[in-house]
Parts: structure tokens; C-alpha cells; sequence
């Protein structure tokens, strides 16, 4: 899909240059987890910001498939979103790296060609470190493929 690529050609930059400055959030933000009870609300905020924005990642990427027509404009419309989204993200603290890197697949995957590429994404179930994750599941994964 053209506009898949366009996305992650524009998505480039900002992830270039936000993600040092994600370091300094990081460690500002995770000072703040000292505070009792202050990781569950700050990741209750996290999860209320982002649900809006799933619903409308999901919603286009189906809308994009059913409606021809709104191609163009639904293209127009999201990638400045999902730029926003994309750095927000970058920025953000979180301590499950694992939620981090899923939401980013979805971002980076937008728009999805069917509810089946959802369900077939590599995913990370629970934090194991991030690297770590990332080359066990992908590794067993492109195993079982073969």
C-alpha cells in the first residue's frame, strides 16, 4: 500500500529526532514513579489518551478498505494524526516497554488490509526486556512460518 509507505517515510524524521530527547523524558517522568500509586494512575492516563486514538486508527484503516473514494482524503487527514500520535508516543514514559513497541506496530502498520492483520502482528504478551522479546518472538515466529 502506497499510503503505508508514505506514513513510515514521514514517520522517519520525528522518530529520528525525538528519540534522544525521549531519553531525558524518560528519566524525568520516571522519577516521578517514586510517588506511591503514581505508575497506575500515570498508566490509566496513558491508556485513556490512546483509546480515542486506537478507535480511530481502526475505524479509517476499515474505512480506507470499504470506501475507495475516501482514499485521498482519509490519507490527508491521518498521517498528520498518526505523526502526532507517533511522537507522542516516542516521548511518553513507560514502564512496559513491551505496550510501547505494540502500540507503535499499529501506528506503523495503518491502514490494516483486514481485520486478519491485526490478529497476525507480532505482538509481545508480557515484558521479557524489550530486545530480548523482540528477537524471541519474531525468531520463533519466522520458524514456524518456514
Amino acid at each position: 500500500m502506497r499510503a503505508n509507505t508514505v506514513l513510515k517515510v514521514i514517520l522517519f524524521l520525528p522518530r529520528l529526532v525525538l528519540t534522544p530527547i525521549s531519553a531525558v523524558t524518560t528519566l524525568i517522568i520516571g522519577l516521578t514513579f517514586f510517588v506511591p500509586f503514581w505508575v497506575e494512575i500515570y498508566l490509566f492516563l496513558m491508556t485513556i489518551i490512546w483509546l480515542p486514538f486506537s478507535g480511530y486508527i481502526m475505524s479509517t484503516s476499515w474505512l480506507y478498505q470499504k470506501a475507495f473514494v475516501l482514499r485521498p482524503i482519509l490519507v490527508i487527514i491521518s498521517i498528520p494524526i498518526l505523526v502526532v500520535l507517533d511522537s507522542f508516543l516516542t516521548l511518553m514514559a513507560n514502564p512496559d516497554k513491551a505496550d510501547k513497541y505494540n502500540k507503535a506496530l499499529i501506528i506503523d502498520s495503518w491502514p490494516f488490509s483486514s481485520w486478519s492483520d491485526i490478529k497476525n502482528m507480532d505482538f509481545i504478551d508480557e515484558w521479557k526486556g524489550f530486545s530480548f522479546a523482540l528477537s524471541k518472538t519474531r525468531g520463533i515466529k519466522s520458524a514456524t512460518k518456514t
